[in-house]
């Protein structure tokens, strides 16, 4: 998040005791869901809108392409964050319950 938005700094003031990707590399590295995701063995299903100003949807394209076996990726043309569901309800219900059902239910 650290190149989209604005928010990453004020939470790694505190959270990250004041470390940053440019100060301390390893440790953001080494804690990536996006250097970690070839070890995702749970099927995740990331649905997200792609007007999110809180959590871009080129996160979610990043670590869905980087386990593609193990992560399914719907984006949302005009959702907001967390508001996909409103954008288009039977979709996004039609999206959980298959994945609910393949996963669930093999």
């Amino acid at each position: 998040y650290w190149g989209f938005g604005y928010w990453g700094y004020s939470y790694s003031e505190t959270s990250m005791a004041n470390s940053y990707p440019w100060s301390d590399r390893d440790l953001y590295v080494n804690h990536s869901p996006l250097y970690l995701a070839d070890k995702i063995n749970t099927p995740i299903l990331l649905i997200h809108g792609e007007d999110d100003r809180f959590v871009p949807c080129e996160m979610g394209r990043e670590i869905a392409g980087a386990n593609p076996d193990a992560v399914e990726l719907h984006t949302f043309p005009d959702a907001g964050h967390g508001l996909s569901f409103l954008i288009d309800r039977p979709r996004y219900e039609r999206i959980a319950r298959d994945f609910i059902h393949r996963t669930l239910h093999p």
